[in-house]
């Protein structure tokens, strides 16, 4: 991914509201960066000729998740660690000796979490959904390869994260499902079955039957077909908007899930 907002920082941990502050700096300097108008149009910011330091302020805090700039600076005490920054980075590059050489060095870096409000793992990033925006633009080729790395270093693969406000719909194969960077990548379906390689992690915890409802209102038919060879329980429904797999079909229209759903579904 585009690395121009990575700030070149001494110490491993580094306070958010310095974090942040030089990233706005460079989100300024960097104003004529196709990835600009990106994260402007995120923070609801019409682009402009020239970008002020308020306005890339706002942007920053919007593009991390924060509601403005004063949410932002209110946990400018957290700490942001940069090994876990760099290998966020990698995992969007796909930059797998780099990735790899970040976890020899710092295990840990496995199940830390972001500090900013999405507080999503490493793994979480592999489905590029509920994170920055210049880190949602496109999946690299060899997401599979990064997302096997990390699967074998033990991350979590039923951990949830507090995108788009938490919930059962979090862990990172329900990202992953939703998600249209991969999809649009083509490589969408590869990362559900790895991910479905991880065995009893994938099926705890309704993890499968989460993934296929959204992967249903998404209308996402090969990671639907995958999905359903886990032997989910199409009557299970999600807690937030009360959802069967085939109910979700049906609300968004996507015919051709009803189809395949309707006649795998109990009735009652």
């Amino acid at each position: 991914m585009d690395g121009f907002l990575t700030p070149a920082m001494a110490g491993p941990h580094i306070p958010v509201a310095e974090w942040l502050t030089r990233q706005a700096e460079l989100l300024r300097d960097a104003a004529e960066d196709p990835v600009v108008a990106e994260i402007l149009r995120f923070a609801g910011m019409a682009r402009g000729t020239r970008l002020d330091l308020a306005e890339a302020r706002q942007a920053i805090a919007r593009d991390h998740w924060y509601a403005d700039w004063a949410d932002a600076m209110a946990h400018g005490q957290d700490k942001v660690d940069s090994g876990f920054e760099a290998a966020a980075d990698a995992v969007h590059a796909g930059n797998l000796d780099a990735l790899r050489r970040l976890l020899d060095r710092e295990p840990g870096l496995i199940t830390m979490r972001s500090p900013f409000p999405h507080r999503q793992t490493s793994l979480h990033h592999v489905a590029d959904n509920g994170i920055e925006v210049e880190r949602q633009l496109r999946s690299p080729g060899d997401a599979g390869e990064v997302l096997r790395l990390l699967a074998g270093r033990r991350a979590r693969v039923d951990a949830l994260c507090d995108s788009y406000g938490g919930g059962s719909g979090t862990t990172t194969l329900c990202l992953l499902v939703s998600s249209a960077v991969p999809a649009d990548a083509g490589v969408q379906a590869g990362l559900v079955e790895r991910i479905g390689a991880c065995g009893p992690r994938l099926t705890a915890e309704l993890v499968v039957e989460y993934a296929l409802i959204w992967a249903a209102a998404h209308g996402r038919r090969e990671v639907v077909e995958f999905l359903l060879t886990k032997d989910p329980d199409l009557r299970v429904a999600e807690p937030r908007f009360h959802a069967t797999a085939l109910g979700a079909a049906r609300y968004h229209g996507r015919d051709e899930m009803v189809a395949l759903l309707e006649p795998l579904t109990p009735s009652g």
